[in-house]
């Protein structure tokens, strides 16, 4: 009786919940300290965390402006008129931290691409409108998420490919214009994530790093539906750049963006429903190490579902 009443208690508890969060992320659902106490897998915040302080820089991707609040960088963003050559941000600024005057480290920040009005109206509702024909599933900080590459176990580091069935069939029609760009005429692509943020779910995604013994050098993503802010704390500084990606843009990361520098989205830069397709591809020392694996991944891959 005892056993089957606090079966009961657990599957009670499970029903009440209406997030995937676990450990220390949260969203609106979960965002309640006393209510974090009273579920199993979440945690309270780290006393740290919640007290460091961060240098944020909010920076405009054509002119490398840098503003203290988001408004201002909204406000000039519409006013730029900087036509830069190459979509690739690379800033140069004295480390804020540390050094005397005239003698400060000089901290870098390249490798950050960005291309604005990459698809069309009709092809942001088009692929928006395919996402829905497959399941969206709960995932962590408010977000739901689709798949399409190989089964990962990130722990172990282990990669399987028996669900890996193919990509999105839209994607096939995105793809030469994804080699056009400047950076990724041999992008292999392997792997793909459809990401839902919406303001009313909190959603947000912690700052972290891709990981990269199975992800390779570049990392792209195609933002829909709303524009949206992408972040980037430094790797050992409390110092975090901001950059207003707007709706139907490419990003690429890549270079020192993607290994020196940790990326998120905070849950204040999401502003109504937000979702992004991202693509991978595999490191060569993951191909150079597992061949028959990495040769199976890029036969899936080049399926179209």
């Amino acid at each position: 009786q005892i056993f089957r009443s606090t079966k009961i208690l657990c599957l009670e508890r499970k029903m009440e919940r209406k997030c995937a969060c676990t450990g220390i992320r949260k969203c609106k659902f979960c965002s309640d300290d006393l209510y974090r106490q009273d579920q199993k897998n979440l945690h309270l915040p780290i006393e740290e965390q919640k007290s460091k302080t961060y240098i944020d820089k909010f920076v405009c991707s054509k002119c490398l402006n840098h503003f203290p609040q988001l408004s201002l960088l909204k406000e000039h963003d519409l006013d730029c008129k900087n036509n830069p050559t190459s979509p690739y941000v690379h800033i140069e600024m004295p480390n804020p931290l540390f050094g005397e005057e005239g003698q400060q480290e000089v901290l870098e920040f390249s490798g950050l691409g960005l291309i604005r009005d990459f698809i069309s109206d009709q092809m942001e509702e088009r692929i928006s409108t395919y996402m829905d024909q497959f399941e969206w599933k709960l995932s962590q900080s408010g977000r739901r998420k689709q798949d399409f590459g190989p089964q990962v176990n990130f722990k172990k580091q282990r990669v399987k490919t028996t669900n890996f069935k193919g990509l999105p069939l839209f994607t096939q029609e995105l793809l030469p214009s994804i080699k056009a760009v400047q950076g990724l005429t041999d992008m292999e692509i392997v792997e793909q994530a459809h990401l839902e943020y919406d303001a009313d779910r909190g959603s947000n995604i912690d700052f972290h790093m891709d990981d990269e013994w199975l992800w390779g050098d570049r990392i792209v993503g195609i933002n829909l539906l709303s524009d949206v802010v992408l972040s980037f704390q430094h790797i050992s500084l409390p110092l975090v750049l901001h950059f207003l990606v707007p709706r139907k843009a490419l990003y690429i990361m890549s270079g020192i963006s993607r290994h020196q520098w940790l990326h998120g989205i905070q849950e204040g830069h999401v502003e109504s429903l937000r979702r992004v397709i991202n693509f991978r591809e595999l490191p060569p020392e993951y191909e150079e190490e597992y061949p028959e694996i990495a040769q199976q991944i890029r036969n899936c891959a080049s399926n179209f579902i």
